[in-house]
């Protein structure tokens, strides 16, 4: 099997390089005498064998850029096939089993179901939140780094809803919101802040 490139691999993946949408270019009709005559005049056979050398050379064309393609797609989903978990690869053969499966695909339902912030990522940035120290000789980057934290949290939607009496509560997108609310967020910045326990100062 010939060996694929790291280029062929991501104009796949990334749906770069698709599947040639079904040709809609029909081979030409063989022309018939005109009236009367019993045959083909030269322009009609000259007409003829212009239109057949085109529709050969797109349907050459089709195959040729179909068969790439193919090839490519193969054995990119062999490669997923061996970088995945068997349980994973599965579930993939589960979520597309016709035959039309393409790596794209394929690359698309890992990342909407996978690409997601896990969830020890999530304890790591909110306890650092929960421990964090400010220290006021350089607030400044200390600061940063926190707000860099809780950006890091997830978000949740939130659908607000305005109703009317006698209609209906219209549709709205949700709002994103994060799991930690800004005024919580800016409590624990605050609880952050060094203590001084004597009252005079």
């Amino acid at each position: 099997m010939p060996t694929i490139s790291m280029m062929d691999l991501q104009t796949v993946v990334l749906g770069e390089l698709l599947p040639l949408a079904p040709s809609t270019l029909a081979e030409p009709d063989f022309p018939v005498p005109i009236g009367s005559a019993t045959e083909l005049t030269a322009i009609q056979l000259s007409k003829y064998s212009a239109q057949l050398a085109q529709w050969n050379s797109a349907r050459d064309w089709n195959t040729k850029k179909q068969s790439t393609f193919d090839s490519k797609n193969v054995q990119a989903i062999g490669l997923l096939n061996t970088a995945l978990s068997t349980g994973l690869w599965e579930q993939v053969k589960m979520k597309d089993a016709t035959t039309s499966r393409t790596t794209a695909k394929i690359w698309d339902w890992l990342k909407t179901t996978f690409a997601t912030v896990q969830f020890v990522e999530v304890l790591d940035n909110f306890e650092f939140m929960k421990t964090f120290k400010l220290d006021l000789s350089n607030p400044i980057p200390q600061i940063a780094k926190y707000c860099f934290h809780y950006s890091r949290l997830p978000m949740k939607g939130t659908t607000p809803t305005t109703t009317t009496a006698g209609a209906p509560a219209p549709a709205t997108a949700p709002t994103p919101e994060s799991i930690v609310s800004q005024s919580m967020a800016a409590l624990i910045l605050i609880s952050s802040l060094p203590l001084n326990a004597d009252p005079t100062q």
